[in-house]
């Protein structure tokens, strides 16, 4: 990400892939935008990092048209992410809750394994090979950093981009989804092995 890049955008799309957390840490879509634009420009490095957001560009230079935001585990620390979502207005125990919710539902990114947390294709831009480009830069980021693996975390209600990371060689990997009050809840862990 580059300072030319419109960041509420980002901000935007992050929340819409996110909006479960998103919705539970603060009060409304605005507020929680807002939020992720502070948590982008932090100087404290937390997971949706300015360092961490890869943009897509294709014919018109000033039209970004998706992003992906991707990391090696022990380029984030609790601590750091702590102060970052504290700069959001946070109080220390509703990031903690947050932090513990994620371990429930959420894969175990170890120090030497790579992870994308967010890919967001604008929906008038979809369906044109972004979203595919955009993993593959991941993966070449992964390779770079020595990782043994890309991990990232697939919501259980969205089945059907398990053929999409399937055909980008991801298989399952965790079961991080639950059923409480008979409704599922979390993630099926997709899990690339760095060759």
């Amino acid at each position: 990400m580059t300072d030319v890049d419109d960041i509420t955008q980002i901000a935007a799309g992050i929340y819409q892939t996110d909006m479960i957390l998103f919705n539970q840490l603060f009060k409304d879509e605005e507020t929680a935008i807002r939020a992720i634009e502070r948590l982008i420009d932090s100087k404290y490095i937390n997971e949706y990092h300015r360092s961490f957001i890869t943009v897509v560009y294709d014919e018109n230079p000033e039209q970004m048209e998706g992003f992906i935001v991707s990391y090696r585990g022990s380029d984030v620390s609790l601590e750091s992410t702590i102060f970052a979502f504290q700069e959001t207005k946070l109080l220390l125990s509703e990031i903690l809750l947050s932090k513990f919710l994620n371990r429930f539902f959420a894969s175990t990114i170890e120090n030497y394994d790579y992870y994308i947390g967010n890919l967001y294709v604008f929906e008038e831009y979809r369906n044109r090979g972004h979203g595919s480009r955009l993993v593959e830069k991941a993966k070449q980021k992964a390779r770079q950093k020595n990782t043994r693996c890309v991990l990232l975390d697939l919501d259980y209600n969205k089945k059907s981009l398990l053929k999409f990371f399937g055909r980008l060689g991801f298989r399952k990997d965790t079961k991080n989804y639950h059923k409480l009050l008979g409704t599922i809840y979390g993630c099926y862990g997709l899990k690339y092995e760095i060759k």
